[in-house]
């Protein structure tokens, strides 16, 4: 990069503002598409802002000049931010509301809280003093900015004071607090103005790249070492910004429309994203994963994390995709060559591998459904139940899908494949693996050895893991260790219930609980012995030790108005005193194949339990609900 390549601007904040707005005269400021969203912590843009009050350096932004013409056809200087969004976010944003930006350090000095404080109380503690600065920070982020009309006067701020001091009687009698509003505003309100004044007037340097546009995504890249590091995600945003990719799929585009929405919404103008209307072939592939990721969010809630926030990037697209183009992940950077290999250096399109992608979702998804479908404790559950972790998920899809599908023939459908018997077996392996810890920890190496395999010559093929069958052995030998280590657990209050017990419950039930029941109740998970009664057992008991309250062997599923209406009472207990009205004779029935073992009427309350006879009952009824659930697995 030569020297005549870079020059170094002094920009006032006042210029920042309206270069951001709509040009101040001299550079319109804009954002390249490469730009991650806004990330900054408030406390973050507050410590900016703190610096520069104190007369800190807060390092230079950095921009690529380019021009840009306009309606009369003249090409005004444009400055895209390469570096430093998120300062720049918060000083813009504090020109305009300086209060609701910077805390109140960057206001408010010690001694004026002192003497404020001395006015109000008679002897003001430590305490107190905090109080008062933290009361006059909630004022001024109330009136966002130092306007008499927003509310910036001496009056507004001792109403504010007088209104929300917890210990009001300690003020001074009404007449000496009146005469305190002169000092408020001729001291603290004209020295806040002062500190707003002076960040505000303040100057920011601004690095100037004037070279060859081909050289901004390295600098992007190697400038990578303050603030928030960029993910190796958001490195590929600046990286592959010229690796073209069509997309075709218009929920994609709007995934990735609605992530530079989030900019526009703040106020910053993103260029090129106006050559994203135009047609299919102006996006990048950084931008076709961001999508593919959001969209598998959105369509496969059984599969992958959530995914709320627009401009929130999430990995699935970028793991998958490097994954099933037999690329590990440590070699995700190599991704872009490689695909532009395939396509012969030009445009990328990977609508084959995007529909061989979702072919495989749906029909896992469809798979899993049958024995994760049950709600616990809500119906459907609030919140997405997700046991395993993302690599997983990531090894299940992509072999299944090359399985199915040729990716060295651009996903074509294979004559000959193994598919449905893997798919058969997917939801063996999810449980099998899930109680085994399999995953837990589990990182790049495995997911490549579950999905691929390497010969002693090189040659990659897919990995036979997903097609052997576990064996019923291995299956009983996963449950038991697991439940043994649940047996462990030394509970004395009730705790919340592990995802995998919840995952077990959830297969379990998945053909006891019937199609009628599933979409008309609201299942509660049931403590056959409730904790209540363990609690005060475990309490009288000699050594007061934990019990395994949680146990599987203690659970089973009652709907939302029995359980009710059954209180802390045992199932046993309940049925000696509910008459017909209260449960029918046709429930007690249902709730007996739920139960699975033992009778109702066994389930009755014992003062004298002991720890010992517990953990024989969930042992003795997990041995039932074990061999009940093998025998649905098809064992």
């Amino acid at each position: 990069m030569a020297k005549h390549d870079v020059q170094i601007e002094r920009v006032d904040l006042s210029d920042l503002k309206e270069a951001h707005d709509k040009g101040n005269g001299k550079f319109r400021l804009t954002i390249p598409r490469y730009q991650r969203g806004i990330v900054w912590t408030h406390k973050q843009r507050e410590a900016l802002l703190e610096s520069i009050a104190f007369g800190y350096p807060v390092g230079a932004l950095l921009a690529f000049q380019t021009t840009q013409k306009n309606d009369k056809g003249t090409a005004p200087l444009v400055w895209q931010l390469v570096d430093g969004l998120q300062r720049a976010s918060t000083l813009i944003d504090y020109m305009e509301n300086p209060f609701a930006i910077a805390g109140v350090n960057s206001f408010v000095e010690a001694q004026d809280v002192a003497q404020l404080s001395e006015q109000i109380y008679e002897s003001p503690t430590h305490d107190q003093q905090e109080s008062i600065k933290n009361l006059i920070e909630n004022w001024l982020k109330s009136i966002k900015k130092p306007e008499l009309e927003a509310g910036f006067s001496g009056a507004h701020l001792l109403d504010f004071l007088q209104k929300n001091l917890a210990d009001s009687e300690t003020l001074q009698d009404a007449s000496k607090a009146i005469e305190n509003i002169k000092y408020l505003d001729k001291e603290i309100l004209k020295r806040i103005t002062e500190k707003v004044d002076l960040i505000r007037t303040s100057q920011l340097p601004i690095i100037v790249y004037t070279g060859s546009e081909e050289n901004v995504p390295e600098i992007f890249e190697r400038i990578n070492s303050q603030g928030i590091k960029l993910s190796k995600y958001e490195t590929f945003a600046a990286t592959w910004n010229g690796v073209g990719t069509v997309i075709k799929n218009t929920d994609i585009k709007d995934a990735v429309s609605a992530k530079y929405a989030e900019l526009i919404k703040a106020g910053y103008n993103v260029s090129g994203i106006e050559d994203l209307k135009e047609d299919d072939e102006n996006f990048n592939l950084f931008e076709y994963l961001f999508g593919l990721g959001k969209i598998l969010s959105e369509n496969y809630s059984s599969l992958f994390p959530e995914s709320d926030q627009p401009d929130e990037l999430v990995s699935s697209g970028f793991v998958l995709a490097t994954i099933a183009y037999q690329l590990k992940t440590s070699q995700m950077p190599k991704l872009a060559s490689t695909l532009r290999d395939i396509n012969n250096g030009g445009i990328i399109d990977l609508s084959a591998f995007e529909s061989a992608l979702f072919t495989a979702c749906d029909d896992i998804q469809k798979k899993l459904q049958k024995y994760m479908k049950i709600g616990l404790n809500s119906a459907p559950d609030s919140k997405r139940f997700l046991p395993h972790s993302e690599n997983q998920m990531y090894s299940i899809v992509i072999r299944y899908m090359i399985e199915k599908f040729d990716p060295d023939h651009n996903w074509a459908l294979r004559n000959v494949h193994e598919s449905p018997k893997l798919l058969d077996n997917v939801p063996l392996f999810y449980l099998l693996d899930v109680l085994n810890g399999e995953w837990a920890g589990a990182g790049d190496t495995r997911l490549w050895n579950v999905v691929w395999q390497t010969d002693d010559d090189g040659k990659i093929s897919p990995s036979p893991h997903y097609l052997n069958t576990p064996s019923r052995q291995a299956f009983e030998d996963a449950l038991n260790n697991w439940h043994n280590k649940e047996l462990g657990k030394l509970q004395v209050k009730r705790t919340n219930i592990s995802s995998d017990s919840k995952m077990v419950m959830k297969y379990l039930y998945s053909d006891i609980v019937t199609v009628a029941d599933d979409a008309s109740l609201i299942f509660h998970i049931e403590h056959l012995w409730p904790v209540k009664v363990l609690v005060d057992l475990i309490q009288v008991s000699p050594s007061k030790e934990g019990w395994p309250i949680s146990a599987i062997g203690n659970l089973s599923i009652l709907t939302n108005q029995v359980n009710t209406k059954k209180g802390e009472k045992m199932l046993g207990d309940y049925r000696l005193v509910a008459t017909e009205s209260d449960v029918t004779s046709a429930q007690w029935g249902r709730i007996q194949d739920w139960l699975i073992h033992p009778k109702i009427e066994e389930l009755r309350t014992r003062t004298d339990l002991t720890r010992e006879e517990f953990v024989e009952f969930c042992s003795s009824r997990f041995a039932v609900i074990r061999d009940r659930l093998l025998t649905q697995l098809g064992y």
